[in-house]
């Protein structure tokens, strides 16, 4: 596992940059492995539900759930402000990025 986890991390580090903050590419790394195992569940409960059609007929991929991927986007989204608001230099610089009052 840790050499999945290290060929995936060096993958994300060539996309995102050496000079990209560590936490970041663990956080994609991370968001990467969830939806994997995630998606594997739901073949897991394909295959399960082909030889047993009368079991686990409810269950279905945590991907295809919006519950799953409202949670994605907002932990994502929280991400990209976090680093959108250090890199404008405040929350009163970042709120002006997105409504221009003045």
């Amino acid at each position: 596992m840790t050499l999945a986890y290290e060929g995936i991390f060096d993958f994300f580090e060539g996309i995102l940059g050496e000079k990209t903050p560590l936490w970041m590419k663990q956080f994609s790394v991370s968001l990467f492995f969830i939806i994997l195992i995630a998606n594997s569940f739901a073949w897991l409960s394909d295959i399960v539900r082909f030889f047993f059609p009368f079991r686990l007929r409810n269950v279905t991929a945590g991907t295809a759930e919006l519950e799953f991927n409202v949670a994605l986007a907002i932990v994502g989204s929280i991400a990209i402000l976090a680093v959108q608001r250090k890199a404008v230099g405040g929350t009163r610089k970042l709120l002006h990025e997105y409504v221009p009052i003045t």
